[in-house]
Formats: structure tokens, C-alpha cells, sequence
């Protein structure tokens, strides 16, 4: 991913150093690590819009600055295009294309359904908005979760432990059985 990341910023001539960082001085170097995140959080945002649920972490947003999310909007398209010329995915695209996959065709959604009648999650503290609606169109009525609302570790994902609480009563309201 950084290597291609790189590459793409090289291609559209954006440099993550400014000048005064290269010659010494103190800089506003951004990491690449920072703009791969900043584009997994315009992804996520872009998926939920395009349902009722609609983008939840409006903190984790504000936490990124003008300029990554003006860079990571610049590129986004270009890096995911460069991922597909590859043939290759990573960690989001296998999340995001999955839950595009189960949304728009409801056959494959049963299919799994009749496969996998029971879901486990673990570290279900980790969850984000996205992963949390995946594991909604993966389950019908036997879903189990382990997780600590302690130990989330991912925020920077956009997980939250209010996945373990309110947004799972939200996400599974039309399944309570007792």
C-alpha cells in the first residue's frame, strides 16, 4: 500500500514534506500512513452515506486536517485505480466491496445466510460502522459477539466501542427475539 501510495503522489507531483523539513528546519511533514488513513476515512464515509445509517464519526473526521483530507481527495480515485490495475485490494476494498456485494444482491446475501446460520465476531470492540453493517447482512438470527469496550485499539479505523452498545442496539433492532 505505501509503496503505491508513493507512487501516486509522485505521479500527481505531491510532496508530503515541505521544504522547510528537507533543509533542517521544522516542517509540516505528512506521513504517508496519515494519508492511507485519511483515504480509508473518506471511503468509509463515502459507503455509509449511500445508506440510512450515514456517516457516525463525524469526530474522527475533524480530527484530520485540511490539507491530508484535501491530499487523500486528491488521490483517492488515482490510488484505488492504481490498487485495480494490480488486481490487487487491501483491508478496506475486502470490507467495502463485500458489503457493496450483499447490498446489491440480496441472492448472494441468502446463499450465505443458508451456509453460516450462526456468526461469531470476536474483538468485537474493534467494530467499525462498515464492519458493523457487514456483520448485519452476514447474520439472521444467531449472532454472538465477544469484545471489551476497554481495550478498542482501532479507533484510528473508525472503530468505537459504542459499537458493542447503542450502534448494535441500532444495527440489530428488528432482530430482538425475548
Amino acid at each position: 500500500q505505501l509503496r503505491l501510495l508513493k507512487d501516486v503522489l509522485k505521479e500527481h507531483n505531491i510532496q508530503l514534506s515541505s521544504p522547510a523539513a528537507t533543509s533542517g528546519g521544522k516542517g509540516n511533514d505528512i506521513r504517508p500512513i496519515t494519508v492511507l488513513n485519511a483515504i480509508s476515512l473518506l471511503n468509509t464515509e463515502e459507503a455509509l452515506s449511500s445508506t440510512q445509517r450515514g456517516p457516525k464519526n463525524e469526530e474522527e473526521s475533524d480530527k484530520m486536517s485540511r490539507k491530508v483530507r484535501q491530499i487523500a481527495t486528491q488521490i483517492r480515485i488515482p490510488f484505488q485505480k492504481a490498487k485495480y490495475s494490480q488486481n490487487s485490494v487491501d483491508f478496506d476494498d475486502l470490507i467495502l466491496l463485500t458489503r457493496e456485494l450483499l447490498l446489491q444482491h440480496p441472492e448472494v446475501r441468502e446463499m450465505l445466510h443458508s451456509r453460516w446460520r450462526h456468526v461469531l465476531v470476536d474483538e468485537f470492540q474493534d467494530t467499525s460502522q462498515v464492519q458493523l453493517e457487514l456483520v448485519r447482512l452476514l447474520t439472521t438470527n444467531s449472532l454472538f459477539v465477544v469484545g471489551d469496550g476497554d481495550q478498542s485499539i482501532y479507533s484510528w479505523r473508525g472503530a468505537s466501542p459504542e459499537s458493542m452498545t447503542s450502534d448494535f442496539e441500532l444495527a440489530f433492532h428488528d432482530r430482538r427475539h425475548g
